[in-house]
């Protein structure tokens, strides 16, 4: 059996779910107890994004080193794709500077890996944290845009009330956005 409960419409953050033992199953099976949960949904919502909004950074800066800044998530993905500067025309056809639009027709995914964040030594899932993704290896040098795109599955996401979890190995049903957050960045020799 399922239980999903929708909160979205809830007034408060403090609930009480009962299961009640004159419950059954599909089979006719019955509660022994009766089962009580108390929980609390105030936690905030996973959050990802760049530490630093700027589109243009000069290559002398370590270009290598990004910061992202993140909150109640394990795991994060980061894909990088290029656009060179023969394709940018037909990019900006179609985007503004920050746009995302057919990435796959003008653009070249050149990076794309997921970082396991609980290995971190300074790890708080439940506060905005700052980490520093190492991106040694990969050639940020040609001129052009690079798109910066941070993204997460479900899986990624912490809960830390796990009280609602009656099967061990599912999340409870919660709206999540799992849409990646970009950024498109220059790296332009400019001092």
């Amino acid at each position: 059996n399922e239980i999903n409960i929708d909160f979205s419409s809830a007034t408060n953050n403090n609930h009480k779910l009962i299961l009640s033992k004159r419950l059954t199953s599909q089979t006719g099976i019955a509660l022994d107890n009766d089962f009580v949960f108390d929980f609390n949904l105030s936690e905030p919502e996973p959050f990802i994004g760049f530490a630093d909004s700027s589109n243009i950074i000069n290559k002398n800066n370590s270009p290598n080193l990004i910061d992202v800044d993140v909150l109640n998530l394990k795991n994060i993905t980061i894909k990088i794709t290029h656009v060179s500067d023969k394709n940018m025309m037909q990019f900006l056809q179609v985007n503004e500077i920050n746009g995302t639009l057919e990435m796959e027709r003008v653009g070249k995914v050149i990076f794309s890996k997921s970082f396991n964040l609980e290995s971190d030594l300074d790890y708080n899932p439940n506060q905005l944290t700052t980490y520093n993704l190492n991106l040694l290896g990969v050639n940020l040098t040609e001129s052009g845009l690079y798109s910066f795109s941070l993204s997460y599955n479900p899986t990624d996401v912490i809960y830390k009330k796990d009280s609602l979890q009656l099967n061990k190995t599912e999340r409870p049903a919660r709206q999540i956005n799992l849409n990646p957050f970009t950024q498109n960045i220059i790296f332009s020799d400019i001092q």
